[in-house]
């Protein structure tokens, strides 16, 4: 614990630059958490300590940074003791990275503008046996790393809750798209189209690919729509910088007037696939990537990259095939991929679209899920 008398000055500046969290573990230092009374939770720590036989102690410097700002950090008092009882790893490095990020983000946080706000609109069901809600909070810090806050507090949910049918029963496919469909139109569409209050759109979704491509489908181009994507490693929404992905668009085969669309990026899908399902009669494209996993998107730039080269295979196959028949897609995509299929494709202007989907409990064969563009 610091002996030295902080001055009233350099402790409101660190109670502003910190926004009253500690630094570590982001913990509220004003309020308790069980009683909600306003309390002084905090230690005000040093990175080198305030005398040279303390955790990260110098002979030189301990007395000159005593009461610097830039040497002090705002804790919780179970932070402040793990630091101070292993100085080997929290070394002096360590809390000056800590310290800075922390404070860093407050000041991105803080410099928001009204033209800044997103609404978050999630959407989950049953995957096979599983259902995986959205994580609101994970979501917000997601909106908050790509420059936004959220325009409301709960966001819009587009999820028919309560429902215990899987995808392996016959009423799935059609009682979600049904429920997807109305409480879009129920609770976003106007707010897009006629009164405006919606202007941009941060998309969260857990589902089905066939319901993700779905409900892409209902987004138009009239507003912007940000789609996240859920990573397994490190598990957060939040878009990382990695690599550049090479997205390759190759014609298989061209011998039958059946036209099958394959999307290997999360997994590898074979050519015998497609024909076990529309025989031998069939024209086969395919989407692909070196190395298909399910966790490759890890970027804005990788969706977008994906945008484009979906864009190209639906006209590159309705210039070859013409426009009389549908595209048959069998797709091992992530999340957000699926999201974009549906965003890119235009009811007017390209071709339906036959939705497979891969299902366990039929030895991981396709079967026909959804149709979109063409219903009667």
């Amino acid at each position: 614990m610091s002996k030295t008398k902080i001055s009233t000055k350099t402790s409101c500046i660190l109670w502003g630059k910190s926004a009253g969290r500690c630094a570590k573990c982001n913990k509220i230092l004003y309020t308790d958490s069980n009683t909600l009374k306003s309390l002084n939770l905090a230690d005000i720590a040093h990175n080198i300590a305030d005398n040279p036989g303390g955790s990260r102690g110098d002979k030189e410097k301990s007395g000159k940074l005593a009461n610097d700002i830039f040497n002090l950090l705002l804790l919780c008092k179970e932070c402040h003791k793990e630091i101070d009882d292993d100085p080997i790893s929290y070394t002096v490095e360590k809390l000056h990275e800590i310290k800075s990020s922390h404070e860093r983000d407050i000041e991105f946080l803080t410099s928001f503008v009204n033209s800044r706000k997103s609404h978050i609109i999630t959407y989950v069901c049953n995957i096979s046996y599983q259902r995986n809600p959205v994580d609101l909070e994970q979501a917000a810090n997601a909106l908050f790393k790509n420059g936004y806050r959220p325009a409301t507090t709960n966001g819009i949910d587009l999820s028919l809750s309560g429902s215990a049918i899987t995808d392996r029963d016959e009423k799935f496919w059609q009682n979600e798209k049904t429920n997807l469909v109305s409480t879009f139109n129920r609770d976003i569409r106007d707010r897009i189209t006629k009164t405006g209050d919606i202007k941009h759109v941060s998309l969260f979704a857990l589902a089905p690919i066939p319901l993700l491509i779905k409900l892409g489908t209902l987004f138009t181009d009239k507003i912007p729509v940000e789609v996240y994507q859920k990573h397994r490693e490190p598990d957060t929404w939040e878009w990382l910088n990695v690599q550049k992905i090479e997205y390759k668009l190759e014609k298989l085969r061209n011998t039958g007037s059946n036209i099958a669309l394959i999307l290997s990026l999360s997994g590898q899908i074979s050519c015998d696939d497609v024909k076990r399902i529309l025989g031998d009669d069939v024209s086969i494209w395919e989407i692909n990537i070196d190395n298909p996993n399910n966790d490759f998107i890890k970027s804005k730039q990788h969706v977008d990259g994906f945008r484009l080269i979906i864009r190209k295979a639906f006209n590159e196959i309705k210039k070859c095939h013409g426009a009389d028949e549908p595209i048959s897609v069998f797709p091992a995509i992530p999340i957000s991929a699926a999201i974009e299929v549906g965003r890119v494709w235009m009811p007017k202007a390209d071709l339906p679209l036959i939705i497979y989907d891969r299902n366990r409990d039929a030895n991981l064969k396709f079967m026909k899920a959804l149709t979109i563009g063409g219903e009667t």
